[in-house]
């Protein structure tokens, strides 16, 4: 009896070593498992992260807008590419009429290294007709739909209320007012939505701006416009840190006019201490200048952008992304330059 006893205690004994065993075995299995995938995750994690910190990341009021560019020396400017969606705009109206096709050029943009897409339904060339809000909607919310969903940054380039609210429900993230929301209508809701603004100056409209502009300094004019409509938007509930300005190159401006702005635009970055964002992309006053016509202004386009980013300028808006960028780059690298000095 003593020796099953025995026998017995030891089978028992056995079984609960190999149990136990067992259980270690699957402990230890679970832990490598565990603290491998955590580890691998993490890895995964850590990539990403700096694969994104690594990308071209311009901060414009409120956010930050990535380009596919990894130049570090173009870190400091954005490219803003225009898509005018209208049968006559002065530079490409007409070329991407059609949704569609309005769309693909955006993603060409983005890829060309764009960081955000400007998309406009309403030319406001000089003399433009102004357009019907059911119409400019019907061109635009599609077109910023589409470029949004494939992961564009996209702004709306509009001076109607209701197409600035439907814009920003189709993912717009910033309003490019033209009339630097004059209508209080345009300032409730850039005030009751949680998105940046651009403020252009414009004296007069775009029927009527260059019939006979007039300045007694056209920068403290300017300067004087945007210390008002700052402090409008201020007292409409919009965070200051949303804002950006835009002097509103060609918009009710004389060729001098112009060419003071542009080779004084670093009075406007310093009074207000907001970003700033050059537009001179293909602009009459240089073919007034040098003969050129529309089509033919990238260089003179080029000079314009690069006097901008040496005097500090956030952003400037172009049209052709992959010609402009490498201007911007080259202005961006001797900035650095000089201030290394």
């Amino acid at each position: 009896v003593d020796n099953i006893a025995i026998i017995h205690a030891d089978g028992i004994g056995t079984v609960l070593t190999t149990i136990l065993s067992i259980i270690y075995f699957h402990l230890v299995l679970d832990f490598f498992f565990v603290t491998g995938g955590i580890i691998i995750i993490g890895s995964i994690y850590l990539f990403h992260s700096n694969k994104l910190n690594n990308l071209a990341c311009f901060k414009i009021a409120g956010r930050k807008y990535e380009s596919l560019s990894t130049n570090a020396s173009i870190n400091k400017t954005a490219l803003v590419a225009a898509i005018n969606i209208t049968p006559d705009s002065f530079s490409d109206g007409g070329h991407f009429f059609d949704s569609a096709a309005a769309i693909r050029h955006g993603l060409s943009m983005h890829q060309s290294g764009a960081s955000l897409i400007d998309v406009g339904g309403e030319s406001t060339r000089p003399s433009a007709q102004s357009v019907a809000v059911d119409e400019e909607l019907r061109r635009v919310i599609p077109v910023i739909e589409g470029l949004v969903k494939e992961g564009c940054s996209v702004s709306v380039d509009t001076c109607k209320a209701e197409v600035m609210r439907q814009a920003v429900l189709a993912g717009a993230c910033m309003i490019n007012d033209v009339s630097a929301l004059s209508d209080e209508k345009s300032l409730q809701v850039a005030a009751q939505t949680d998105v940046d603004v651009c403020l252009m100056h414009m004296q007069g409209n775009p029927e009527n701006m260059q019939t006979s502009p007039q300045y007694d300094d056209v920068v403290s004019d300017v300067l004087a416009f945007f210390e008002q409509r700052i402090e409008r938007c201020i007292q409409a509930g919009i965070q200051q840190t949303s804002l950006m300005l835009d002097p509103g190159i060609g918009f009710g401006k004389r060729l001098q006019d112009n060419l003071i702005l542009i080779a004084n635009i670093d009075r406007l970055k310093d009074a207000f201490g907001l970003p700033v964002l050059l537009g001179v992309s293909r602009k009459s006053f240089m073919g007034e200048v040098t003969g050129a016509d529309v089509g033919d202004r990238e260089l003179e386009t080029a000079v314009s952008g690069a006097m901008g980013i040496f005097q500090g300028v956030d952003g400037v808006r172009v049209h052709d992304v992959a010609l402009q960028k490498r201007a911007c780059q080259m202005a961006a690298a001797l900035t650095d330059a000089r201030q290394v000095l």
